[in-house]
């Protein structure tokens, strides 16, 4: 019998590892669709900009070093 999984009558039953893995399974399709709508998205010219704002001094004294790249 294979420890992945419990047949019973016509049934699969899957272990709580089981239920795991097809979760992990559903997340890494999804993940996968939006990587491939993002790359015909870009490839189109239709990528998406990040805007960065902030409002105080301190923010901008933070932030500065991360966006000069240092």
């Amino acid at each position: 019998m294979n420890s992945d999984s419990n047949f019973t009558h016509n049934r699969v039953q899957l272990t709580h590892a089981g239920k795991l893995s097809v979760e992990d399974a559903r997340q890494l399709v999804t993940r996968a669709k939006e990587a491939a709508l993002r790359a015909k998205n870009a490839a189109e010219g239709k990528s998406a900009a990040l805007t960065v704002g902030y409002l105080t001094s301190t923010m901008n004294e933070m932030l500065k070093p991360g966006l000069r790249g240092g």
